[in-house]
């Protein structure tokens, strides 16, 4: 039988310096939802969230619609920032704040050094805006990781070099907690599953069963604490924010 699990709870889990993956076993399992209803009560919280976006901006958009986000009015919370990968890459100019992208030459490696760049630039804007010298605490949401693939020549190597710019000298000190969650979908880009699972303080596994009436349940796969390891939580979509 699946457990009953509050959402903010499940997000709770994760601690100082932490990283949580939401792994899609079936693109009907809609765990990026899960992501996204987890990046909602973030920004309830007024958590400060730089979301990486490695699918087109339109997508995110509409997909923040079924947990009942607007992008235009989170982008001016103040609290929210987008580092636009996909944008980067097809050259796309964005006319709305607190969204940062890549620009120039950025095939192969090099765009990893441009990256850090413009992490660098965010952080500092960031520290200048509230009049603070450092930041207790950023979430960083990776939307949807598995996109990778389709935007690099080399994506295995891009994607770990990205991520280890997290433990960065030039992003760390001001930062004393950096807690991560990642949205990923197995069949998109398998090849990054093993890595994923390295990082990952947690592992949640999303997946339906039945015909008629679809069930969507989430297995913990991977936890550091314990009692929460192979436990079976099922989720309902309503715009609230139980998982049941």
């Amino acid at each position: 039988m699946a457990a009953k699990y509050e959402l903010k709870n499940l997000l709770g889990i994760v601690d100082h310096n932490e990283n949580l993956s939401i792994i899609e076993r079936d693109s009907r399992s809609l765990g990026y939802a899960l992501g996204l209803n987890m990046l909602k009560i973030l920004i309830e919280r007024g958590e400060f969230v730089w979301l990486v976006l490695f699918e087109p901006l339109s997508v995110l958009r509409t997909n923040l619609k079924t947990v009942g986000l607007r992008l235009e009015d989170l982008l001016q919370r103040g609290n929210f920032y987008i580092f636009d990968i996909y944008g980067s890459v097809a050259k796309i100019k964005r006319n709305l704040p607190h969204i940062y992208q890549v620009k120039g030459d950025i095939t192969g490696i090099s765009f990893v050094a441009k990256y850090m760049e413009v992490a660098s630039s965010a952080l500092s804007e960031t520290l200048k805006n509230l009049g603070v010298e450092e930041i207790e605490r950023i979430w960083t949401l990776g939307f949807l990781d598995s996109s990778v693939g389709r935007l690099f020549d080399n994506p295995v190597e891009i994607y770990k070099r990205m991520w280890l710019l997290k433990y960065s000298p030039r992003i760390r000190p001001p930062i004393k907690d950096i807690r991560s969650i990642i949205i990923y979908n197995s069949a998109e880009f398998p090849k990054l599953e093993s890595f994923i699972y390295e990082i990952s303080d947690y592992v949640l596994e999303s997946f339906v069963v039945g015909e008629d009436e679809l069930k969507h349940l989430v297995v913990v796969s991977k936890s550091k604490k314990p009692g929460l390891e192979n436990l079976v939580l099922e989720y309902l979509f309503d715009g609230g924010e139980n998982v049941d």
